[in-house]
């Protein structure tokens, strides 16, 4: 008979929009597996007709996900990781001896891959781990937790535990209450850390893990539990080296997937079919799906397939931005930027689209990254919206009066308050924020002469007068403390010069702040496109990227029959996501990524 997950039960009888479901920044797993107990079997449990044996295929099984996940998924840090880190547990554990498998163990040093295995998963391991994924987590990334071992239901006070490796099955306080498991990720609305988090857990009683408040959210965040039994039923481990009938049926579930993005909600209907057909499984045993407690809100857990032939479309973004013709405009950061002044930071722009100049953003905001030394943190920054000059013949108080007013009720319309509300926008509420809490307004005209540069130069003289007056009276700590003030003009204007730092020097204040103008932006040529082949190719391992490094393919991907050419930065996207094969979701992914400031700021 085959051996059972089995354990104490006291008291009882044995779709989305575009918006949702997106694949997350980065993926993190936390794998937990138990064959062999520090306290094998308990004489004292047999009141309860129930026993804590050893098992047979929790490791096994976990490293079969993990090899799919590692594998075919984008559970590697990056495309560039292909080592794995193995460690043979046929060394060290005698119940290995016969088998010809090697055990993937990851222990990834920031925490992205982690296996817990046998001894090594103890409960106060387990909890520590959780700590460290926690602090390390971002806003947009996704957490996947597998357990496989002994469960423990309490009916008495309606809790859930998992028994570790150094659990004593007659002493409660040893065992691992599942809620250790995800409070830490339960409240997203205050933590902004890790947007999706899946649950897979394969033991006893694991439908009784959501026991506790749930609240739904309108937000893209998602709280979930896939469990392999009803919160009153035995989970079958299987017969040796055959695995459970749940490991079986989600290995096959991710193997079997051919889409780019697999977006999850509920136990997918392919899974369950495997698992109800699965000889390995008892014949009441039913799989679960619930929301865990705390914070849920509408959206997936999506498994980003690891296309090994075209590169994820988060990478290119980088590429496109580091070296595709942007020098001259780090030129003009590097001349003009002083760190002695950098609490007001106007910068202009000139391109033909407002889309080159999103990109043109992003560049700066990376270069002062880098160069500055400053933090960009989305939720942390201050952000308006787009404020337009075009068809506006009014003021710029007025125009961005009008933005704030509808954040701000209590808003005054003058000067001193619209710049007072802005400037305790970069005050630190707590010390986490020092320094990081900066502020951004984008200003865009695509028409007028030197009316809209007068209106520009009459705003800037006026706002840094009050800036600076303000600035000079804090204290020197409060000083050092913060935040940048970022106003940013963006010139569309077709057929004429771009501002000139001389069009300002008659500001009082030219030179107490950091005042940069950029020369226009142009077409990307061939040369650009070189530059962009060789550094993408060494840091892209993918198959389309390494067949550019032929710029005869380059010439075919572009559609010309000439090894000079020039071409807008949207058309040689858009050419390359054609070359790439691209989805239609691929595609948007790519153009969030170097046009949207929603996620990131870089």
């Amino acid at each position: 008979m085959a051996t059972t997950k089995r354990d104490i039960d006291k008291g009882e009888d044995s779709g989305p929009s575009e918006t949702r479901g997106k694949p997350a920044g980065n993926y993190y797993f936390l794998v937990i597996a138990i064959d062999t107990y520090q306290f094998g079997y308990s004489n004292q449990l047999e009141r309860t007709k129930s026993k804590v044996a050893n098992l047979n295929n929790p490791v096994r099984d976990a490293s079969r996900i993990v090899d799919v996940l590692t594998g075919e998924y984008t559970f590697n840090p990056s495309d560039k990781n292909e080592g794995v880190a193995v460690t043979d547990l046929r060394k060290t554990d005698t119940q290995y001896a016969n088998e010809k498998i090697p055990i993937p163990v990851y222990k990834d040093d920031d925490y992205r891959r982690t296996c817990l295995y046998n001894g090594e998963a103890t409960a106060q391991e387990v909890i520590d781990m959780i700590g460290k994924i926690s602090g390390k987590i971002g806003k947009e990334d996704a957490l996947l937790i597998y357990f496989a071992g002994h469960g423990v239901r309490v009916k008495d006070d309606n809790e859930y535990y998992l028994l570790c490796a150094d659990s004593d099955p007659t002493r409660s306080i040893t065992w691992l209450n599942v809620n250790r498991l995800y409070s830490a990720f339960n409240n997203y609305s205050n933590q902004n850390r890790c947007r999706d988090l899946l649950m897979v857990i394969d033991a006893c009683f694991s439908g009784a893990s959501t026991f506790g408040f749930s609240n739904a959210k309108d937000m893209n965040v998602s709280r979930l539990v896939w469990s392999s039994t009803l919160k009153d039923q035995l989970a079958d481990d299987g017969p040796p080296e055959h695995g459970s009938g749940f490991a079986n049926a989600f290995e096959s579930y991710l193997r079997e997937n051919s889409s780019p993005f697999l977006k999850v909600r509920n136990i997918p209907d392919q899974l369950q079919s495997k698992f109800d057909a699965s000889p390995e499984k008892l014949d009441d045993q039913e799989t679960f799906w619930g929301f865990l407690p705390g914070e849920y809100g509408d959206g997936f857990f999506v498994f980003e397939r690891r296309e090994k032939g075209k590169p994820k479309p988060k990478d290119l973004k980088d590429s496109f931005i580091d070296y595709l013709n942007f020098d001259a405009h780090r030129y003009s950061l590097t001349r003009r930027y002083k760190d002695a002044r950098n609490c007001l930071n106007i910068i202009t722009t000139h391109g033909y689209s407002y889309d080159i100049q999103k990109v043109a953003s992003k560049i700066t905001f990376r270069w002062l990254k880098k160069a500055a030394d400053m933090k960009f943190e989305p939720e942390v920054c201050f952000r308006l919206d787009r404020l337009t000059l075009d068809n506006n013949p009014d003021d710029l108080w007025s125009i961005l009066y009008r933005q704030l007013k509808e954040q701000n009720d209590t808003l005054l319309n003058t000067k001193e308050s619209i710049h007072n509300y802005l400037f305790d926008r970069l005050l630190p509420e707590e010390d986490q924020y020092y320094g990081k809490k900066h502020a951004i307004m984008w200003f865009y005209f695509s028409r007028g002469g030197e009316e809209n540069a007068k209106r520009i130069r009459t705003f800037c003289d006026e706002f840094s007068t009050l800036f600076l007056s303000k600035w000079e009276r804090l204290a020197e700590e409060n000083k050092k403390n913060l935040g940048k003030m970022f106003i940013l003009f963006l010139d569309e204007r077709k057929g004429v010069n771009p501002l000139k730092y001389e069009d300002f020097e008659e500001l009082q204040n030219i030179k107490k702040i950091n005042l940069i103008t950029t020369d226009s932006f142009e077409n990307i040529t061939s040369n650009d496109v070189k530059i962009w082949q060789q550094k993408a190719a060494e840091e892209n391992k993918s198959t389309k990227i390494q067949n550019l490094t032929d710029f005869n393919n380059v010439m075919k991907m572009m559609s010309k029959d000439c090894r000079d050419f020039e071409c807008t930065y949207e058309e040689f996207i858009e050419k390359l996501c054609i070359y790439c094969e691209y989805t239609n979701t691929e595609k948007e992914l790519l153009i969030e990524y170097l046009f949207d400031f929603k996620t990131s700021l870089i």
